[in-house]
This record gives C-alpha cells, sequence and structure tokens, in this order.
C-alpha cells in the first residue's frame, strides 16, 4: 500500500509527504475527480513495480486517468478558495501521470508534449496560488523548513561548470545564423531557473518554471524538433536530473535526453563533451 503523500512526492520518506496525506486523504473523500486520478495515478505505479508488465494495470491508469479529467472538467471550472488543495494537487497528479506514460512511450515527440503539459500545469496552478499562498498550512510548512532546504543556501559546486558550458554553447551560437532571440530568452530563463533552484531543484514548483518562463515561439520550434532548441532542453536536463528521486521523474528524464540526441541535427551541434557525462543516459553508460 502506497499513501497518496508518497506517490506525489519528490522525497517519498519526508515528513513534508506525511503532511500532504493529511491533506490529500480529507480533499479526495470528497472530490471524485481526485479519487479517481489518485487511482489512475496507483494502477500506473504498480504497473511499473510488477516484475512481469501486464497491459491490465495499464489500460486501467488510463481508463481511470480519462475518467479523472472528466469529472474534474465539470466540477471545477476555475479553482476557487474553498478548493485550492484539491485542484493544485489534481495538477501534480495529472503532470506525474503524464511524465510517466512519456517514459513508458511509444511517442514522436515526447519533449514537445513534457513541455506542453508542464506550461499548463503552471498556468493552472497560479490560479490556485494566492489562496495557497495565504494558507495556514504553507505557513507551517515555512516555519518547519529544514535550514539546509533554503534557497539562500550557497550553490553546491557541482552546478557551476554546467552554467559555464551552456554559456560557452550560447556564446559560440550566438554567431550562428541558427541563433535568435527566441534561443536566447530561452537560455537566458535557463540560466534564472538555476540561480533560482541552486542547480538543484526539489519542488513541483522547480520542475514547472523554465517551461513555463519560455516563450511560445520556442515551444513552436520544439514542436518542430528544430536542434538549437532541442539542446537547451538537453541543459535543462542535465539539471533536472538531480531533482530528488521519485517513481516518475528519473526516467522520464531519461526519455527526453533520448528523445533529443536521437533528433537529426543535434549531434551536429558541436556539444561539449563534457556535457555528455552531465547527461543521466550518457553519464551512466
Amino acid at each position: 500500500m502506497i499513501t497518496p503523500g508518497a506517490l506525489l512526492s519528490l522525497s517519498p520518506s519526508s515528513n513534508n509527504a506525511q503532511e500532504w496525506d493529511q491533506l490529500i486523504m480529507k480533499e479526495t473523500s470528497r472530490t471524485p475527480a481526485l479519487e479517481h486520478a489518485f487511482r489512475a495515478l496507483s494502477a500506473l505505479y504498480w504497473h511499473d513495480k510488477a516484475p512481469y508488465r501486464s497491459n491490465q494495470n495499464y489500460l486501467s491508469a488510463l481508463t481511470r486517468n480519462i475518467t479523472a479529467i472528466g469529472s474534474f472538467h465539470r466540477s471545477f471550472v476555475a479553482a476557487r478558495q474553498q478548493s485550492w488543495v484539491a485542484s493544485l494537487v489534481f495538477v501534480m497528479v495529472m503532470v506525474a501521470f503524464q511524465t510517466r506514460v512519456i517514459a513508458i512511450g511509444p511517442n514522436d515527440n515526447c519533449i514537445f508534449e513534457s513541455v506542453v503539459a508542464l506550461r499548463c500545469a503552471a498556468h493552472f496552478a497560479q490560479t490556485a496560488a494566492p489562496a495557497f499562498i495565504e494558507s495556514q498550512w504553507v505557513e507551517r510548512q515555512r516555519s518547519r523548513q529544514n535550514p539546509s532546504d533554503r534557497r539562500d543556501d550557497p550553490p553546491d559546486s557541482w552546478h557551476s561548470p554546467n552554467i559555464r558550458k551552456l554559456n560557452v554553447f550560447v556564446n559560440g551560437m550566438a554567431r550562428s545564423d541558427a541563433w535568435d532571440d527566441t534561443h536566447s530568452q530561452a537560455a537566458l530563463m535557463l540560466k534564472t531557473w538555476v540561480n533560482l533552484t541552486q542547480g538543484r531543484p526539489r519542488t513541483w514548483s522547480h520542475i514547472v518554471w523554465w517551461p513555463a518562463s519560455i516563450s511560445q515561439e520556442f515551444v513552436q520550434r520544439l514542436q518542430q524538433r528544430e536542434p538549437c532548441s532541442l539542446v537547451i532542453v538537453l541543459y535543462w536536463c542535465a539539471f533536472m536530473q538531480y531533482t530528488p528521486s521519485s517513481w516518475f521523474v528519473k526516467n522520464w528524464i531519461f526519455t527526453l535526453v533520448k528523445d533529443a540526441m536521437n533528433s537529426p541535427g543535434v549531434g551536429e551541434m558541436g556539444l561539449p563533451h563534457s556535457l555528455y557525462h552531465d547527461l543521466p543516459e550518457f553519464g551512466d553508460s
């Protein structure tokens, strides 16, 4: 038996997961859409854990997920003060579900699908953010926050070389006809994100921040599988692999890296050899 908090948490053994359990269980009991969503995510989790994967759990997960989405649309036209927990948690469940399904595959363009899913999640979460920020629960979490988790900690030394590699790539590509303001904005937002997270993405807001901050034009480039844009995503993946280990994140990042590296033109972009060692698929090989 795995609890809802553990299913969603980026650190399942933490006190934070237990705190979420209390909120989620209360909200699930009165929100059918959320109950369907967790049943879908649970079925997907056990599909992963089965020694011999069968289609039964996977098909059950997909069916329940469709039911959850339909129920959610009927119940929540917009986030309301009294439903901020259900709204935010539903978005988190959908992101976790989508990332794991993308990793299972097959997908024609999993990078584009992932970015769109994260952008949609960020947009919806913003509507519930005022109620979330003002809640007493958030205040309790802040007061219990471990000092080692605070953003003003000095950054880990490992991420500075990666920033230098990104700068070298950007400076080199800036002289290329293939590079334009759309790429520059995405790269600038990536560096801003690294500074914000101290090179250690560890929360849900950290996961969605960069995809939410890039331009729609850049998203369209990803849909077209334009090499320069895919390389910028690779640098994002180099940092995202340091997200706390969870059952749905790690294999998803592997899948994104493979997708980008197998795309025509990316291998000819002159990537620094050292970057390969910072990417999960290649560093482990």
